[in-house]
């Protein structure tokens, strides 16, 4: 985020800090913490890990002070150092900026309806954006928990994102990200504005061909 005001001055970008892990894990019985022995299918199975770069971390935008401290996310005893900064007065600022006709997102964005997922907001069946120029890659699967306890747990419907770093051009100038209209997210139970869904900044220097 410090970098953000030199983009376009031949600063360096860095590829993706993690790398996908396939490993081994153990089948556990459901009533006991022990290895399941199957004799068609096996006590193993294959499971993919994040792989973080050392000295790297991931970084995480709250709206609550949360105290340091080890956290435990996710099952199976994954813990996290967790560390809480407060937002600088320039950070604040630079969210609080109107994004314009050109922007970029920080966080993938989950667009359209839940059965139908789009490039850009769409409100009553239309875009909600005239989008002239639009840069992005594959679309990224997107699935969170809804909560629950032991069987009663939900999960979210299937959905696919738009990856962060996706640049956008639209017609007209659109304000600050919190500034959006709800009816632009999708809803389940909850507004993905709660989670920071397409989570954007202004990129004055993005453009289309032409202009």
């Amino acid at each position: 985020m410090g970098q953000w005001e030199e983009r376009g001055t031949g600063c360096i970008t860095a590829t993706a800090p993690w790398q996908f892990v396939p490993h081994l894990h153990p089948r556990l019985d459901i009533a006991e913490r022990r290895v399941r022995q199957d004799p068609n299918r096996g006590s193993l199975f294959l499971e993919n890990a994040v792989a973080m770069a050392p000295g790297t971390a991931l970084v995480y935008l709250s709206t609550h002070p949360v105290p340091n401290g080890w956290y435990r996310f996710g099952g199976e005893g994954h813990l996290v150092d967790l560390r809480c900064l407060p937002l600088t007065e320039a950070l604040r600022q630079r969210f609080q900026q109107p994004v314009g006709r050109s922007f970029a997102l920080i966080v993938p964005g989950v667009w359209g309806s839940t059965r139908l997922c789009h490039r850009y907001p769409v409100n009553q069946g239309q875009p909600a954006w005239r989008v002239q120029g639009l840069l992005t890659e594959r679309p990224q699967p997107y699935r969170y928990r809804l909560g629950g306890q032991g069987t009663g747990r939900r999960l979210s419907r299937g959905r696919y994102a738009v990856p962060a770093g996706t640049v956008y051009v639209v017609q007209e100038k659109l304000p600050a990200w919190q500034e959006w209209p709800a009816d632009w997210f999708p809803r389940e139970g909850y507004s993905l504005q709660r989670w920071g869904c397409g989570l954007a900044l202004p990129l004055p220097n993005a453009t289309t061909t032409g202009e």
